[in-house]
């Protein structure tokens, strides 16, 4: 990325100039370089600035520059600007390998705490399935105790019957006694 003084310096033109041109020719610009001052200008915007450049020290008319720029036409960055455009290049490497490994970084966290879940998850399905199955157990220990209850029931019944209906006084409760 380049600035507009730093092209002006190259061309060894006003940074007028280059806010002219970027305006006459925004159509062959980038975004950022139409951003108002202090906009950055992409190595293809400087490309452009200098053929604008030099057609125009040639002579040629503001049509006949756009025509060419339309075929695809660019200058060349000056050495200068290619070793900038180099270092920029091997920042911006950098900057992305920081960003992989903090992507890596971030993924084994990720994977970490998915594992964990699962393990959770697998701990979690365990207890469901033992309460399940002690439910089974104590729904049939209540499905035995009902029968036994009924059991009992008919029990009484028949000898409330056996006895010409009459309930057998109970006799009372005593205390233990203490010796």
């Amino acid at each position: 990325m380049y600035t507009v003084q730093e092209v002006a310096n190259w061309q060894g033109v006003s940074s007028q100039t280059v806010y002219r041109n970027l305006r006459d020719y925004h159509h062959f610009m980038s975004p950022a370089a139409l951003m108002g001052k202090g906009q950055t200008l992409t190595t293809d915007d400087a490309k452009t600035l200098t053929f604008i450049f030099l057609m125009r020290l040639e002579g040629r008319t503001r049509a006949a520059i756009t025509k060419m720029l339309h075929e695809g036409k660019r200058g060349d960055l000056p050495l200068s600007a290619q070793s900038k455009s180099n270092e920029d290049k091997d920042a911006q490497i950098t900057q992305l390998r920081a960003f992989i490994i903090e992507l890596r970084d971030e993924a084994d966290g990720l994977l970490s705490q998915l594992r964990s879940a699962k393990g959770e998850a697998a701990s979690q399905r365990q207890k469901r399935e033992d309460a399940e199955k002690a439910l089974a157990a104590n729904q049939a220990l209540l499905g035995r105790a009902e029968e036994e209850v009924k059991s009992l029931n008919a029990t009484l019944m028949a000898l409330y019957l056996k006895n010409g209906g009459i309930i057998p006084p109970q006799s009372p409760v005593r205390p233990p006694s203490k010796k």
